[in-house]
């Protein structure tokens, strides 16, 4: 298990990796990951009008929800890096619909809105306070979340199998649908669920 890295590692990466300064239709296997948690979205939620995506990074699948998701009235993205924050306010652009806030997540509360999604896409994995997070959504909360089945840099944990993924989220979440991205050996799992209490 890797340890919990702070938001200057996370601004040097954004600042130094070319990969996330790419397109997100350039950015290899993380494209179908988002468009698909679109796709479930649109599936699965009954008009989708606010979603809040922690850990939003550099702004990518912002982006493709501001080209797919015609129902959004409102999208919050959250990180604690400064670095992607600003990458991904320029790279959303003037669209009133979206705004990007700088903010570390583990003092995190989420509002009580009956159209609100919650996404975390490749986020859980990099923090040691995923339970915390996930038990203050409120009941009935739609929640899309994508997790790895490899180490990385900066992982607390990873997925060896979807069972797993199972085990540590279903106390908190229902998952009603799984779509599986093939990376190389290895597995991205993207969870659409419901937040039970």
């Amino acid at each position: 298990m890797g340890e919990e890295k702070d938001a200057d590692f996370y601004n040097s990466v954004y600042n130094h990796s070319e990969k996330y300064k790419r397109r997100p239709e350039l950015i290899d296997y993380y494209y179908d990951v988002w468009c698909e948690g679109i796709n479930q979205i649109k599936n699965h939620v009954s008009q989708p009008k606010h979603i809040i995506d922690l850990g939003c990074g550099p702004g990518h699948f912002a982006s493709l929800l501001a080209l797919y998701l015609d129902t959004l009235e409102k999208y919050e993205g959250y990180d604690f890096s400064e670095t992607a924050i600003n990458m991904a306010k320029s790279l959303v652009g003037k669209d009133d619909r979206f705004n990007f806030y700088q903010q570390e997540l583990r003092e995190f509360d989420f509002p009580k809105n009956n159209n609100l999604v919650v996404t975390m896409f490749e986020f859980l994995e990099h923090i040691s306070f995923d339970w915390e997070l996930i038990s203050k959504i409120p009941v009935g909360t739609w929640v899309v979340f994508s997790v790895p089945s490899y180490d990385s840099e900066g992982h607390v944990r990873w997925f060896n199998s979807l069972q797993e993924v199972k085990t540590r989220y279903e106390p908190l979440i229902k998952i009603e649908n799984v779509y599986i991205c093939q990376v190389q050996k290895h597995n991205i799992y993207l969870c659409i669920s419901k937040r039970i209490g």
